[in-house]
């Protein structure tokens, strides 16, 4: 969560040391944080993750 406490907005996936992470921007100050993405648990369906950025990439193509 952002300082101000605005909506946080999932924009990308990227994998690094600690592993696949959402990358998230707040809507309002536009500050930058990462969750680590939890495989191989039922919550975090990794293959549900990438058809979304997938398709955030998509829309902000044009």
């Amino acid at each position: 969560m952002s300082r101000c406490r605005a909506l946080m907005k999932p924009v990308d996936l990227r994998k690094s040391k600690k592993g696949f992470q959402v990358v998230h921007v707040c809507t309002s100050c536009g500050i930058v944080r990462y969750n680590i993405v939890a495989l191989a648990t039922e919550q975090d369906d990794f293959e549900a993750m990438l058809a979304l950025m997938q398709q955030a990439h998509r829309s902000q193509l044009g």
